[in-house]
């Protein structure tokens, strides 16, 4: 069965989907997981806000794992559901209970994934329309952006749309990235089982295997 361009479930933009005993999603921001058909339901009576919120997390946990392979998270409505091969059983509410919960972790969260992004503190870094998910303000980004430069982590670049971090932000990433610290995208850890195995596979080109991120 070929794949559609259809809705993201979380961040609403345009993705692949494929439908072949679950849905199979191809996302350039959330990037690529599955959701079981009972699971569908649950997700569509989720608020609008929160299915956001989950996209961030989703999107962090994407980030982290930039450039590398990346078991796919296979959302489901009960946790005696099996999965494919090489996918990792959640439900909406464990991610969801992730998006950070405070300012001062959003902060943190925020700046980790911007260091993912930048790899010289000379470079900068522009947004586009679409990017609040990044720094955890899917439908906020302008006055996030303002908040990370009044807090010193920052600076915009004067005639320019981008920004740098500043060398504070630099210092305090350095700090979440000490050996011992949980706050380096904790998230990315989790959820890690290969006894969790099902023939359900796409036969399409969409989503095959383990698949890597986008």
């Amino acid at each position: 069965m070929s794949s559609s361009d259809q809705k993201c479930y979380f961040c609403g933009e345009i993705a692949q989907i494929q439908n072949q005993g679950a849905h199979f999603v191809r996302c350039n921001y959330c990037g690529d997981y599955v959701v079981s058909w009972p699971c569908e339901g649950i997700i569509e009576q989720i608020k609008p806000s929160d299915r956001l919120k989950i996209s961030c997390v989703l999107m962090e946990r994407k980030i982290a794992h930039k450039g590398g392979a990346l078991d796919q998270l296979f959302f489901t409505s009960s946790k005696h559901e099996s999965p494919p091969s090489g996918r990792i059983l959640v439900t909406p509410d464990e991610i969801l209970s992730r998006f950070p919960r405070s300012a001062i972790e959003i902060f943190d969260r925020a700046l980790l994934n911007l260091s993912e992004e930048i790899d010289h503190p000379a470079t900068s870094i522009t947004f586009g329309p679409k990017d609040g998910a990044m720094v955890f303000a899917p439908d906020n980004l302008a006055s996030m952006l303002v908040q990370l430069q009044n807090v010193g982590y920052l600076v915009g670049i004067e005639g320019r749309s981008g920004y740098f971090v500043t060398g504070k932000g630099w210092e305090r990433i350095a700090e979440l990235r000490k050996p011992g610290r949980d706050s380096n995208h904790a998230f990315v850890a989790m959820w890690f089982d290969d006894s969790r195995t099902n023939s359900i596979r796409p036969t399409g080109d969409l989503l095959v295997g383990g698949a890597e991120t986008l």
